[in-house]
């Protein structure tokens, strides 16, 4: 689905400006989540402190549906492009170009790197919203503000990240940020003492 979608916008946007664009959609959706991230932080810790946590996640999980709802309206609207030249297949032809990409060694090594290190910071990734809430007692608020201190090193770094993909390539940008997500965790691995 992402790629479809990546590719979609790549249609809509010229390709000297693409860069610039696509930064500036990361950079709004960033700050756009981290906001309303902040705000649903603050509902959230509101209604836990009155005994209503149930409540506030039952707001935060009915405003999402509403904003979902309201997004696909928008994107339903919207028309789709005319390609140029469309290839017509039958769903026999699409599934073997489907498979055709796995019939190359290198492509097959790509695969196992993107399944294993996607797979592990999925599977880490909700440990980390657990630890905060269960070990440290974390507001909710204060979860949502280094989510969004996170996103500002995103927006603030993405074009650091494509100087350094553009002039050494992808490889070693990958490399470099796979370790710095195997080492995210070791600054916090001693457990706190309670006092």
């Amino acid at each position: 689905m992402n790629s479809t979608y990546n590719d979609w916008l790549a249609e809509l946007v010229p390709a000297n400006s693409a860069r610039l664009v696509f930064l500036r959609r990361n950079a709004i959706a960033a700050g756009v989540g981290a906001a309303v991230g902040l705000l649903g932080g603050l509902l959230l810790d509101s209604l836990k402190t009155s005994g209503k946590e149930e409540v506030g996640y039952a707001v935060v999980f009915g405003l999402g549906v509403v904003c979902a709802a309201v997004s696909m309206v928008f994107f339903m609207r919207m028309r789709d492009l005319e390609r140029q030249t469309v290839q017509r297949q039958s769903l026999r032809e699409g599934l073997k170009t489907f498979v055709a990409p796995f019939r190359h060694r290198n492509f097959r090594k790509v695969l196992i790197f993107l399944a294993i290190f996607f797979v592990g910071q999925t599977f880490a990734g909700n440990l980390y919203a657990a630890y905060a809430l269960e070990t440290l007692h974390m507001p909710f608020f204060w979860i949502q503000a280094c989510t969004m201190m996170q996103a500002l090193g995103t927006v603030a770094s993405a074009g650091l990240w494509g100087f350094l993909a553009d002039r050494y390539g992808n490889k070693p940008c990958l490399i470099l940020a796979g370790v710095g997500i195997a080492l995210n965790p070791s600054p916090g691995s001693q457990r706190p003492q309670r006092t």
